[in-house]
């Protein structure tokens, strides 16, 4: 367990550090979640899974269902199918 300490400013907000984003894989305008138990402790959670990021990474590349058309490349009907 890794302890690591914030300020609240002014406007209790907090700023993550680098590091704290690198250890929960977070990135640029990415959400993240307080969970906040009855006992007061707080988690922070990244709750895009690895599943979701895989396939946004892919999206980001190729597309996805409401891409008006796909790209698929110069080499498309290029494929040999035997019988």
């Amino acid at each position: 367990m890794m302890i690591i300490p914030v300020k609240l400013n002014q406007s209790f907000q907090i700023t993550l550090s680098h590091e704290v984003c690198e250890m929960l894989h977070l990135e640029k305008e990415e959400d993240v979640f307080f969970e906040i138990t009855a006992d007061g402790e707080v988690f922070l959670k990244n709750e895009t899974s690895a599943f979701w990021k895989i396939v946004n990474d892919q999206a980001a590349i190729w597309g996805n269902v409401s891409t008006a058309e796909i790209d698929w490349g110069p080499d498309v009907g290029e494929e040999i199918i035997s019988d």
